[in-house]
């Protein structure tokens, strides 16, 4: 968490067993769980699953925060809105649990729910869906060239029912992934079992642009580029799954070019807009890293209907 000093980190499959906000402390952010409560036998080591946000402090203080719906296990969504300016953004974070799971659920009433709660904040500046799908995509289109979108590069070939089933949410909503359109992509998991890409982040077509950087970090190079593997011990387990990181700008008004006491021309008052920089991470709560910034270039919000 210090070497990178992100804003906002998301994580999946916390194996927390309670929601109490107050269950992890780390300076200077705050924690907002949504955990899975209940084992699926007594046996069980924990509670698996879970998802939950660690929030900087600072992005608190200048956004309005609101936890819009965590009543269904695996999916977690909330808002951001700028205290000033009438920015706003809303990020869902998912866990979708694999194949042959007992924990599987029916994909058509998951991504349905979600469709729903998406459509529902449609009019938001961006959106973000993003977590542990489950989900192998292969070569399968969410998005086209006619759609002004570019091609995506194909890492992971194979397809299964989860990967069908997150597409075709994306092509409904009309939104595409990052994955395979940037620089510095890789594998999101990596483990005794082989590679796979399972792990996203997907933001409407017209928001595209405005994310200046993704990039996939496996656990290995996350370790070593932040010199923590002296904190591995012998009974840890690294986590199989890389971190995403997703860097976007938004136009938020600050403070006002000049000071005025005259309240009724206000609307008048030129505002400047602050450049921001925001990175998301599905990723397991055992990887505490993120990534560091060079400060991106501004762009216009995006005009609400």
């Amino acid at each position: 968490m210090k070497h990178y000093d992100c804003d906002i980190l998301c994580l999946t499959e916390t194996h927390l067993d309670n929601n109490d906000e107050e269950s992890i402390k780390i300076q200077n952010y705050k924690w907002f769980p949504h955990s899975r409560l209940t084992k699926h036998v007594r046996t069980a080591i924990n509670h698996g699953g879970g998802v939950g946000l660690l929030i900087k402090d600072e992005i608190l203080e200048e956004f309005n925060f609101t936890v819009l719906d965590k009543s269904l296990d695996g999916l977690l969504s909330v808002k951001f809105t700028h205290k000033i300016s009438d920015f706003d953004f809303v990020i869902f974070v998912c866990y979708v649990p694999p194949e042959g799971s007992p924990w599987s659920q029916n994909l058509s009433d998951y991504y349905g729910y979600l469709t729903s709660e998406v459509y529902s904040c449609f009019e938001s500046d961006m959106i973000f869906i993003l977590g542990d799908m489950n989900g192998r995509v292969g070569s399968k289109n969410e998005a086209y060239s006619e759609d002004g979108i570019r091609d995506r590069k194909i890492l992971d070939k194979q397809v299964n029912s989860q990967g069908h089933a997150f597409m075709d949410c994306l092509s409904d909503l009309r939104f595409c992934m990052l994955n395979g359109r940037f620089p510095n992509d890789n594998f999101t998991c990596i483990s005794h079992k082989g590679k796979s890409v399972v792990d996203y982040v997907a933001v409407p077509y017209d928001c595209l642009d405005k994310c200046t950087e993704f990039s996939v970090i496996t656990p290995v190079d996350a370790v070593d580029n932040s010199n923590s593997r002296y904190l591995i011990g012998e009974k840890s387990k690294m986590s199989d799954h890389s971190i995403l990181i997703c860097k976007f700008t938004a136009s938020c008004i600050t403070q006002p070019s000049s000071p005025s006491n005259d309240n009724s021309n206000k609307d008048n008052v030129h505002y400047p807009g602050r450049k921001r920089r925001y990175c998301f991470r599905p990723c397991s709560l055992y990887s505490m890293v993120d990534e560091s910034s060079d400060e991106p270039k501004l762009f216009p919000t995006r005009k609400k209907s």
